[in-house]
Order: C-alpha cells, then structure tokens, then sequence
C-alpha cells in the first residue's frame, strides 16, 4: 500500500500498523503537530480520499481503520464527512491520497474579547525524537536511550552538536509526566517515540486515586539524572515539561474528560491541582539538577482547540498558577512558554508580554542565556524552544507578566 501526500504528489509506501503521521515523518513529510505525535493536540489535520490506481474499492469500503474519540473531539461532523481526518490516529487500510494542508493558511484564535486574532505561527512543530545515527554511533537500543540517564545525556550532547545548539534539550518525547502518573506508555518500533498506550483513568471519580510523582524511579529520575550529568560537564540544558491540562489528556479519554468538565468538574479542577503541584517540585527539582531553562507547552490545552469558556477557566487557569507558584523557585532560571500556548493566554488577558530586542546575539538559544539568573525565576513566550540554533540577526526576547488575580492564585 502507498500514501501519495498532496500537493507535493510524494508517493510512499506504508508501513505495517503506521500512521499517517508516521509515514509522513518517515519520508520526510511535514504535517503540523503541536504535541509531536503523541495523540493530544487534535492540529495533524489531514484530507484523505481513495487511491484507486492500485485497486478498485466496492462502495462504502473504509480506507482507515475505526477512530476513536479523539478524532471526534477534534473534528466536527462536517469536517468528518469531508474526508479530513488525524493524521496521528488514522492507519490505513488501502492506498490513499492525503492532502496536508499549507501551514501558511492563517491560524485565527478567539480571544476574551470575542474577536479572533492570528495565532503563533508553529512552522518548527516537528519532533526532536533520537535520530537513528545517535542510536548507530552509542550502540544501544532505540528503547534503551529514551530510558537511562547515561544514554539521554549523551545523545542530547550529539544532537546539540549535530545542530549547532548552544543548549541540550530532554526529554526526547511527552511521555514523561503521564507515565509518572501511572499512564502506560508503549514503546513502538524503532524510529517511532514513545506513546500513551492505555489510559490510566476511565472516568472523572477514579481521578482521586490519582498518586504523586515519586521522583526517585523511573523515566522521570533518569531525566533529572541526565540533567545532573549534563551540568556536570558545563552544558546548558533545557527541561521539556507539558502542562497540567495535557497531561490529563493522556490519562484519560478526551470525551470522559471533557464530559467531566460539564458535568464534574470538581473531580478534574482536584487532579488538574494536583498535576500542578507535582509539576512544580519537578521544574524545581530540575533547577536544583543544574537546567538552565525550562520549556513549557500545552498542545491539548491551547484555546484554539479547547475554546475560549475551557481555557479561561481551566487549562489557561491553570497554567497561570503553575507559572506563577515557579516564579517563587530558588535556584531559578529561564522558563520559556510554547508561543501557542504564551499567545493564548495574552488573547485572554490572563497575561501581558514585554519584548526587547537583543543585539549581537547569534541564534534564540543565546538571547534567553543572556537573561539568564540562576537567583530568580524569568518567564518568557511568544516564541519556539525549537528554534534556539536558528541564526537571526536580532533576537527578541518577550518577558511575561501576571497580574494579581484571585481567580488565578
């Protein structure tokens, strides 16, 4: 079986098992994807239709195997009849044309003032998994560098250097935090990053049995190890850390989810509270292991996708107290905020930015270093972690600020 993936006309085979997402990331092919693959930002939005030059299907025959409730989370009925489709949940049965969308077509968010205002544009939205040549040059096995401490280090030093990057980034995928919090995490074939392979909670009650994070065993220590090992040898490294609100949605099912926040929402307001919590001492944990900065994201969380009602008084919510409570850490450093998630809380007036612009400053990577100070906690956004090694003559760093608000902590 093939996928060609229009307009470009490139034609690949597919894999046993692959996704869509997965064969156009194997070829080459970029399909946006804010949360790198994982299944919770509903943005791989891709058009699929027949490829009937390979054979010829009775009518009514599907070409994709069933999905699941993510996708009609994602896409509305409409959308659904018009062929558009996740390119991460949508594995194919027969051959098939998919049309990927331009990522210049404007992206159009609403804001707290009923208008809807351009969204960051996310053009470096692929993943920053191991590379296959890391794997190659250590020896080791694929599943082995995403899960010891040695192993991390080592190919975020290579990957940093390959790049030309001042700065070491870790984790390799968002799995991290879920799996902390007892989601099952199934590692696929080589060349594929880690997923959430079961969902940890089924309903909103079960959410209080929802533990804390024993930062002792685990990915997660072996992260911070890494971090320890990085420092030790003078390189700067940057912690990946998802928010609250998409590290629920990897323990449980989009629908329950959303149901509880109509009909339950305490149940989600205590473990989102508590997710934040343990967010917290793992940002401080990192700061105290040497990380000079921490990227914040939260692709499932962001307003375009949960709508202005949810992400006022939940995720956006949330993600403020969160920053909020870290800007009190000591050691501190940089946390730079994911520029979709930054310009969605300034839409919403939960945050305003102040922008400088920094001279002689080479790529994004040594502007946010020269704001650096481990004796307190900066908060930027409105830019992409991903591209700190890209060379811009004038760097801008956006500093934000939150105001007091009791609804917010």
């Amino acid at each position: 079986m093939f996928i060609t993936f229009l307009p470009e006309g490139r034609r690949c085979r597919i894999r046993r098992n692959e996704t869509i997402l997965e064969t156009a990331r194997r070829n080459g092919v970029t399909i946006d994807s804010s949360c790198h693959g994982t299944r919770c930002c509903g943005r791989c939005r891709v058009r699929v239709a027949a490829d009937e030059r390979e054979e010829k299907l009775p009518a009514g025959e599907p070409l994709l195997r069933p999905a699941d409730n993510r996708e009609r989370m994602a896409l509305s009925p409409a959308e659904r009849n018009d062929g558009w489709h996740l390119a991460c949940l949508s594995i194919p049965r027969h051959s098939i044309f998919v049309t990927v969308p331009s990522p210049a077509r404007p992206l159009l968010i609403p804001t707290a003032d009923g208008e809807r205002l351009p969204g960051f544009d996310c053009n470096h939205a692929g993943s920053e998994e191991i590379p296959p040549f890391v794997i190659r040059k250590f020896g080791a096995s694929y599943w082995d560098a995403y899960q010891y401490a040695p192993l991390m280090s080592a190919a975020a030093s290579l990957i940093a250097d390959s790049n030309g990057d001042p700065v070491c980034k870790l984790p390799f995928c968002v799995t991290i935090e879920a799996g902390a919090f007892g989601a099952e995490i199934v590692f696929p074939e080589a060349g594929h990053l880690p997923l959430p392979g079961g969902y940890r909670f089924h309903s909103v009650q079960e959410l209080a049995d929802l533990p804390d994070i024993d930062f002792s065993k685990g990915r997660i220590a072996e992260v911070l190890r890494a971090i320890r090992l990085l420092h030790a040898v003078g390189r700067p490294c940057v912690l990946k850390v998802e928010a609250p609100f998409t590290v629920l949605s990897m323990l449980m099912d989009s629908m329950v989810l959303f149901r509880g926040l109509r009909k339950e929402r305490k149940f989600i307001e205590t473990a989102m509270a508590k997710i934040r919590r343990n967010l917290v001492r793992y940002i401080g944990l990192a700061f105290e292991a040497g990380a000079e900065m921490i990227s914040y994201a939260d692709p499932s969380g962001v307003v375009e996708f949960v709508g202005p009602k949810i992400f006022r008084e939940v995720s956006g919510r949330e993600t403020v107290r969160l920053l909020k409570e870290v800007a009190g850490l000591r050691p501190g450093g940089i946390v730079h905020v994911c520029g979709k998630t930054s310009t969605s809380l300034e839409y919403m007036h939960l945050c305003t930015s102040e922008t400088y612009e920094l001279t002689g400053k080479h790529n994004f990577a040594e502007a946010l270093l020269s704001v650096y100070d481990r004796h307190k906690v900066s908060i930027t956004g409105h830019n992409c972690i991903l591209v700190t090694a890209v060379p811009i003559p004038h760097q801008k760093v956006s500093f934000l600020h939150f105001p007091d608000d009791p609804d917010t902590g």
